[in-house]
């Protein structure tokens, strides 16, 4: 491609994470000429920083593990999760597509997914809830194989690596946290911090064991890089261009020079949704409007913005502008900070709690990053505050995570020496460090405590469902979830009401095309991603509900663009 000149094709692709690199890579494969660009240096966008997981009933890979499910099942399901935010035609195009879309990238480059056979759904006890079967979690990818385009790969935050560039999954965070009790533990943290050091000895780069969201990118990657795609870093879209009223490109910046590249067939917005535009979040947010996201720097509404400026229409308003998390801000040493997310690794073990600024619970602890937000929000009238507090002892960070900290004595000291987290000897110490009253903050811990040595929790029920329990020590009893705060010394994490991404977005219709106000096509213009308004209405059925139709809808829209029909 003449990168010295105006530039045709048939698709042009802006945004260069999951949803956007699929609908590129889906096209190319399609036979169509597509240009995927990316405003930042590197691709992945918030995919990038995500688990990696895809929430997709009935996979070809649970029909070929034999997993008992049924569209009748999966219906009743979310249904009851979404209830009557839900748009029965998106919800119904998604569970019959999403298992089409990803057979079709694992047959055509190299994505590649596993089952997770005991992950359960977010709400197992609602009617049609599993216990496994619905998730497909990506496999880790040797970043090798992409040579010294590894540079172009979003680094995860340094908050989520080990040793500096080493990449983990929760499986990998759990053996490591066993390694000092168990020989599995010990020799798979070996293998992993083995192949670290030989990858930053041989390399002296990033560790190239990819997991989770950063595998998926490299893997989607790979797969443009073999199918010769172009893919323009740096590239910042300015306006999009017209034939009469069809969207026939984009005018961008790239390489210090204003561009404009046409495309014959469609333009296809996945630029991430808005999580860091402040005027977006202030217009359409009526709580957490504050930026408190741990979605990327690049992640400010440039699609839906473009969108709307050529007479675009929002979609109709979900349940919730946000895909909400729980986040307690790390200060690091260069000035910079970043909202790290308590998604699981900390608020269902046994010996934490989460307490109000009134020193009061307000939430099972276990339940879903998604909802523990929104309770969180429902504080500023009972509590005078939004924030809260996690809770727990000595005992518990010897063992567990708890937000940055891990079981190290040097960790820990250096984290409350920083001001992430408080630490008292006491109660009534605790108390005065964080701000909460110390008599109802001992009454609250007083009351759990006496509850929590049978194993149960009357108040709020922490333990009690099939996701809760997943998520907690299977080692522990009776309740995986749940154990007395009896000793200190205390320690305290500050959290506050964030997010991993928005869920409102451009109205489409079932093949991404995106409408006006009026309910009309605008030729030529698609969207997908977060720049597609939410499937799920912003609730959370179970983990992956993001990526699953970012993938899925960008799969419709190339197949439509190449005018190949799906099921």
């Amino acid at each position: 491609m003449d990168t010295s000149a105006d530039v045709e094709v048939d698709v042009v692709v802006i945004g260069a994470g999951a949803s956007g690199m699929t609908a590129a890579l889906v096209a190319a494969r399609e036979g169509l000429s597509v240009l995927l660009v990316e405003k930042s240096e590197v691709l992945g966008g918030s995919t990038a920083y995500s688990g990696g997981v895809c929430w997709v009933p009935g996979s070809h890979l649970a029909q070929r593990a034999g997993v008992k499910d049924s569209p009748g099942k999966v219906w009743e399901y979310v249904t009851a999760c979404i209830g009557t935010h839900m748009d029965e035609a998106f919800v119904q195009r998604y569970l019959s597509i999403a298992p089409q879309a990803f057979e079709y990238l694992e047959k055509n480059s190299e994505v590649a997914f596993s089952l997770r056979e005991t992950t359960p759904d977010y709400f197992p006890q609602l009617p049609g809830g599993t216990m496994g079967g619905r998730a497909l979690e990506i496999l880790e990818f040797d970043a090798r194989k992409l040579g010294k385009n590894i540079a172009h790969v979003r680094m995860p935050p340094p908050e989520y690596l080990v040793l500096g560039g080493m990449m983990v999954t929760v499986g990998d965070a759990n053996k490591i946290l066993s390694r000092y009790r168990s020989w599995a533990g010990f020799t798979h943290t070996a293998r992993l911090v083995t192949r670290y050091i030989m990858d930053r000895v041989t390399l002296n780069a990033r560790g190239t064991r990819l997991a989770i969201g950063n595998a998926m990118v490299a893997r989607l990657y790979a797969s443009l890089l073999k199918l010769d795609v172009p893919v323009w870093r740096s590239a910042g879209v300015k306006a999009l261009l017209h034939d009469g009223l069809r969207v026939c490109g984009v005018e961008l910046t790239y390489q210090g020079a204003l561009r404009k590249v046409r495309a014959r067939k469609a333009v296809v917005l996945a630029t991430g949704g808005f999580p860091r535009n402040v005027e977006l979040r202030k217009q359409f947010f009526t709580d957490g409007a504050e930026v408190h996201t741990a979605a990327p720097e690049s992640c400010t509404g440039d699609g839906i913005q473009l969108a709307l400026s050529n007479g675009a229409a929002m979609g109709q308003r979900p349940a919730t502008p946000a895909f909400w998390s729980p986040v307690s801000r790390v200060a690091r040493k260069d000035g910079s900070s970043f909202n790290f997310p308590h998604l699981m690794m900390d608020r269902s073990k046994p010996g934490v709690i989460a307490v109000n600024q009134a020193g009061r619970r307000f939430v099972n602890e276990s339940t879903n990053y998604h909802d523990f937000t929104q309770a969180m929000l429902k504080q500023k009238d009972a509590a005078g505050s939004v924030d809260a507090y996690l809770v727990s002892t000595q005992k518990y960070l010897d063992k567990y995570c708890f937000g940055m900290s891990h079981p190290s004595r040097r960790i820990q000291n250096a984290l409350v020496a920083r001001g992430y987290m408080s630490r008292g000897n006491t109660l009534a110490e605790l108390a005065q460090k964080i701000g909460v009253p110390d008599e109802a903050f001992r009454k609250t811990i007083l009351e759990f405590n006496t509850n929590a040595e049978r194993g149960v929790d009357p108040a709020f029920g922490k333990g009690s469902t099939g996701y809760n329990k997943a998520l907690g020590d299977p080692e522990h009893a009776p309740n995986p979830c749940i154990a007395p705060l009896s000793e200190g010394p205390y320690y305290a994490i500050r959290m506050q009401p964030g997010d991993i991404g928005t869920c409102y977005g451009l109205a489409t219709d079932l093949n991404g095309r995106v409408l006006t106000d009026e309910k009309t096509v605008i030729e030529g213009l698609y969207a997908c991603g977060n720049d597609m308004n939410s499937v799920m209405a912003g609730m959370y059925p179970g983990p992956g509900i993001t990526l699953g139709p970012a993938l899925a809808f960008a799969y419709v829209a190339a197949m439509h663009i190449a005018e190949n029909k799906i099921q």
